[in-house]
């Protein structure tokens, strides 16, 4: 039997949203510190028992999300900038360059977590 493992990178950044259809104080401009972990999944290469080099990971994390989206407004980037809102945004912008995601946690701490799994069962 195969083993299946999964390792998960952090990044963070800093940005301003406003939820302006909101109908308390998040309808003002507000900034937090937010936290995104990316998990991959599978087999280790036979070769080289890991699932991706870690460095690589950390490069597309950065080029791909932190720079794009640190000490920004996200209102002008992102349609909706909610926690889900901006997790979406990351699903897309990470999908193609990271195919093996198993999970994305996005955190604006100490409060707020939002998570995405793929729905394995409808992929083919």
């Amino acid at each position: 039997m195969a083993e299946r493992f999964e390792l998960a990178v952090r990044c963070s950044f800093q940005a301003r949203i406003a939820i302006v259809d909101h109908e308390g104080i998040c309808r003002h401009p507000h900034g937090y510190r937010f936290e995104l972990t990316v998990t991959i999944a599978g087999e280790p290469n036979a070769e080289h028992p890991w699932l991706m080099d870690i460095v690589a990971i950390e490069r597309i994390l950065d080029f791909s999300i932190v720079q794009k989206l640190d000490r920004q407004d996200l209102n002008t980037i992102i349609a909706y900038p909610s926690l889900e809102g901006i997790l979406l945004y990351c699903i897309n912008t990470l999908r193609d360059e990271l195919p093996n995601i198993s999970r994305l946690d996005l955190e604006a701490p100490p409060r707020y977590r939002v998570s995405w799994q793929p729905d394995f069962k409808t992929m083919t």
